[in-house]
């Protein structure tokens, strides 16, 4: 009995995480739509998110309360607190920016009070109404795009991953083949309306999911041919794109105002001058710091044009100086290399996804201080860490 109300519990948690992550590209296919009409896309973010936290707060009644989750919490809000009192004047407005207050009331109790107690991961990637609904979203913002690009790709394609990546585990992991024209569809989409970053990542996780299962079929010949045929099939379809639909699609319309093809017509699809101009400077503030603690946001404060610094290294070096910075990082490395060994049979593609999906573009891309996902990425870890069953299955082993 209490193995099902904890599996009943865990549903209605990853019920919570699914609809967290649906909404974002959910909200870019109604604002798109609604933008012909003069409406006021802003409002309707809010009101989606409104909409998610009742729901959020109707399944907090039925699930349990932790006192260890209010403790985290205000934990949490007492560190916020005391960062904002030891950043500079400029940074402090960050912390009242409407992303930021998205942070305080939605992200950070959310991956408390769900994510961060949820103990079977298999759910998010079997369930079949998360993957058709993740199959309907991609039909829909690919529609939608063609028809009208008002959402920045940078955006729409980070929005839009994580529900490319559970369709990725199900068909390499879950061996759910009529997902195949669905992987297809999200390259397809990243590369005409998505940024290069997104794209990587996504192929990145296909890889190391296959490799995952490509080293345990040497345990079965049936198993080990089947994946030799794989690789052999997804070779010769990668050298047919690479070959004939690149190309043509470069020579397309789509060569105009595609991110990726544009980059690709102009054979600079690798180089990115700005962002080493950031690093560069980056790199000459954290020296002259030295160990001095900056607070959040402190890379908006000296970057130009008020930028963050697009690297998760550097903006915590940045704002928490050589020592403190470093104690973060070798924290946060070592919660990463726990995960991996906690979870490296039963939910070794769960911990491939989420690194690959979730944390890499931090190190290229976006600001993990200030971003949703990355509070959930904390929090998976976390679900990880204190899952008690498979620190039971590490000793069996």
């Amino acid at each position: 009995m209490r193995m099902d109300k904890e599996l009943l519990y865990d549903k209605k948690r990853v019920n919570m995480l699914f609809l967290m992550l649906a909404i974002l590209p959910i909200n870019d296919i109604v604002s798109t739509i609604l933008y012909t009409f003069n409406v006021n896309m802003s409002r309707i973010t809010i009101m989606l998110y409104f909409i998610v936290i009742v729901i959020g707060i109707f399944t907090l009644i039925r699930c349990p309360i932790y006192k260890s989750d209010i403790l985290s919490l205000l934990i949490i809000f007492f560190i916020y607190t005391f960062l904002y009192f030891v950043s500079t004047d400029y940074a402090k407005k960050e912390f009242f920016t409407t992303n930021m207050r998205i942070i305080y009331f939605y992200y950070i109790p959310f991956s408390i009070f769900f994510i961060s107690h949820i103990k079977r991961w298999d759910i998010l990637f079997t369930e079949k109404k998360f993957i058709v609904i993740s199959d309907m979203i991609l039909i829909i913002s690919f529609l939608t795009r063609t028809l009208n690009d008002t959402i920045d790709y940078m955006v729409f394609s980070y929005n839009i991953l994580p529900l490319c990546g559970i369709i990725a585990v199900t068909i390499i992991k879950f061996e759910n083949k009529r997902q195949i024209i669905f992987i297809i569809l999200s390259i397809v989409e990243l590369m005409l309306f998505g940024s290069r970053g997104a794209l990587i990542w996504l192929l990145i996780c296909g890889m190391l999911l296959y490799l995952s299962t490509f080293i345990r079929s040497f345990n079965s010949k049936k198993e080990f041919y089947k994946k030799i045929i794989s690789i052999t099939l997804v070779f010769i379809a990668s050298l047919f794109f690479i070959t004939y639909i690149i190309p043509k699609a470069v020579q397309s319309s789509f060569g105009n105002t595609s991110y990726i093809l544009r980059r690709i017509k102009g054979g600079n699809v690798t180089e990115s001058e700005a962002r080493l101009s950031i690093y560069k400077t980056s790199l000459e503030h954290i020296k002259n710091n030295g160990i001095n603690i900056n607070g959040l946001f402190y890379d908006r404060t000296v970057l130009p044009k008020n930028m963050y610094a697009h690297n998760l290294v550097l903006e915590s070096y940045l704002s928490f100086g050589l020592l403190f910075g470093t104690f973060i990082l070798l924290a946060f490395i070592y919660m990463i290399l726990r995960t991996i060994k906690k979870s490296h049979n039963i939910y070794s593609y769960a911990t491939i996804y989420f690194i690959t999906i979730f944390l890499l573009r931090y190190f290229v891309s976006g600001s993990a201080f200030s971003e949703g996902k990355f509070i959930i990425f904390i929090a998976f870890l976390y679900s990880i860490i204190c899952n008690k069953q498979l620190s039971n299955n590490i000793k069996a082993e």
